[in-house]
């Protein structure tokens, strides 16, 4: 095989042989690399935007619902015990957790 020559053309960034003009691989690879990058960023904007969304959306129903969930919290039979009886509390907690635990392991 024959190595071809080529003259890069500094200002088009092409390579010239055989009378044509080529684009340098590089600059078709940064070129694609670009695309890529505008098309990922596009994505991920829409995406951030979807979470913004959501997190406001949040955010509002737990404002709107704090007071009430305060007040139920309050009258709750479940407090009344907790304040109590906070170590038998405590040792419940730490049973329902080994129990879960021990459920979600055994699922896998």
């Amino acid at each position: 095989m024959k190595a071809q020559s080529q003259n890069i053309d500094p200002k088009s960034k092409t390579a010239t042989g055989k009378g044509q003009a080529e684009p340098l691989l590089s600059e078709q690879l940064a070129d694609t690399l670009h695309h890529s990058i505008d098309a990922m960023s596009q994505k991920a904007s829409a995406t951030e935007q979807g979470v913004r969304n959501s997190v406001t959306a949040s955010s509002r129903y737990l404002k709107a619902n704090k007071q009430k969930l305060e007040r139920n919290w309050a009258r709750s039979g479940a407090r009344k015990y907790a304040t109590e009886h906070p170590v038998m509390t405590a040792g419940v907690a730490f049973g329902l957790g080994v129990v879960i635990t021990a459920l979600l392991r055994k699922g896998r």
